[in-house]
């Protein structure tokens, strides 16, 4: 019995959506209100140091794809060249 204790009778008890409700707006939101809410989700483009060993451009706290170097010292090694194909 849904609504036991609640002042509910079978004729006036409450549909399964009343009695949860969910977030509905009440109107709909202005295009300045949805840029507002929307104003902090635009990308940034990722932040760039240098290589402190071969000076490329490397993403911050990472090894660096080209040599290998994080931190002072070699953690992977260096990818292989790829062999260029002298036949073009």
């Amino acid at each position: 019995m849904t609504g036991a204790g609640r002042g509910y009778t079978a004729a006036s008890s409450p549909s399964v959506q009343e009695e949860c409700p969910v977030g509905v707006p009440k109107r709909k939101a202005s295009k300045s209100r949805q840029g507002e809410r929307r104003a902090h989700l635009a990308l940034r483009a990722p932040t760039l140091v240098e290589c402190d060993h071969c000076h490329e451009l490397k993403r911050a706290h990472t090894v660096c794809p080209t040599c290998g170097w994080h931190n002072g010292r070699e953690v992977v090694p260096p990818p292989a060249p790829t062999p260029t194909d002298s036949s073009r």
